[in-house]
């Protein structure tokens, strides 16, 4: 069972689609390891600094201590039978709360349980998502030859490569391509670690 929160109820600036599936990722580990019957406690609180913490915390089987500090890693497992991390799950919500200048942690003893948290600034710090679909042909693009000098380097980067993503995004930005539609559609796809909107972006780029 999932234990209601008994907290007032707070309100916090931020990307709403993100962290809902920072939730439902870290929900859905909780949930899969924690036996039938088991309980998991979902809470909040106001740290000293102003910002929310948001604790999920279970009565499952728990992490070994020695694979703690790789749970946030790409395709991390907590052991050879036994993998916590649902592939990119974890390395998502840790991508994402640090896109909101906040922070996330996990505590865990083995047959005991885990717990973890995360923090978000009382700030806004995402750009407006942009409301365009990738699937069709209304992206236009004007610089052609100019955006696909980034092409090949755009390729070898993984969408999870945030700030990598970000450098070269400036790098766009400083050839004058800022106001390009393509690029702020990247810059969307960026910032919600849209891998699906990415890759399509990279096939419209490469086809024109």
């Amino acid at each position: 069972k999932i234990t209601e929160p008994q907290n007032q109820e707070i309100q916090i600036i931020a990307d709403k689609e993100l962290i809902l599936r920072v939730l439902v990722n870290i929900l859905s580990n909780s949930l899969k390891y924690t036996n039938q019957n088991g309980e998991i406690k979902f809470y909040t609180k106001v740290t000293d600094t102003g910002n929310i913490k948001i604790i999920i915390k279970d009565n499952g089987i728990g992490i070994a201590k020695e694979n703690i500090n790789t749970i946030f890693e790409k395709y991390s497992q907590s052991g050879d039978k036994i993998d916590y991390s649902t592939g990119l799950g974890l390395t998502f919500c840790k991508i994402a709360i640090e896109e909101h200048k906040g922070k996330i942690g996990i505590e865990s003893e083995e047959n005991i349980g885990t717990k973890i948290w995360f923090t978000i600034p009382n700030t806004k710090i995402l750009n407006k998502e942009i409301d365009i679909k990738t699937t069709d042909a209304k992206i236009i693009i004007e610089q052609k030859t100019e955006l696909k000098k980034f092409l090949p380097i755009l390729k070898e980067t993984d969408i999870f490569q945030i700030s990598n993503l970000r450098k070269i995004l400036k790098a766009i930005e400083e050839k004058g391509l800022g106001n390009e539609q393509w690029v702020k559609t990247l810059n969307n796809a960026i910032t919600n670690c849209n891998n699906e909107q990415y890759n399509t972006l990279l096939e419209i780029l490469e086809e024109i």
